[in-house]
């Protein structure tokens, strides 16, 4: 009986040893986890960031574009005045 008692005392100082082993590593394993999970964090803020700035530059160029016949006309319309003045100068 008391062999048994002995050997069930060493199983149990076992089973207790490998439990905190599991429990360390565990923890560790939930550290990383945690950091990981801020790295990832940081990255998604940086890219929602990088993203609004491109919105606002895609906003910006539509604008820009929409002015392009515009200003095209104005062109034209520009040189047509500055050929009529170049002409009515040499005529002087």
């Amino acid at each position: 009986m008391e062999s048994e008692l002995d050997l069930l005392r060493q199983e149990n100082a076992r089973l207790i040893a490998k439990i905190s082993g599991i429990e360390s590593e565990k923890l560790e394993m939930k550290w990383v986890f945690e950091a990981r999970t801020d790295e990832l964090h940081n990255t998604i803020a940086e890219f929602t960031t990088k993203i609004e700035k491109l919105n606002a530059e895609i906003v910006k160029l539509k604008k820009n574009k929409s002015a392009i016949p515009k200003l095209k006309s104005e062109n034209v319309e520009l040189r047509n005045r500055v050929r009529k003045l170049e002409q009515d100068y040499r005529q002087m």
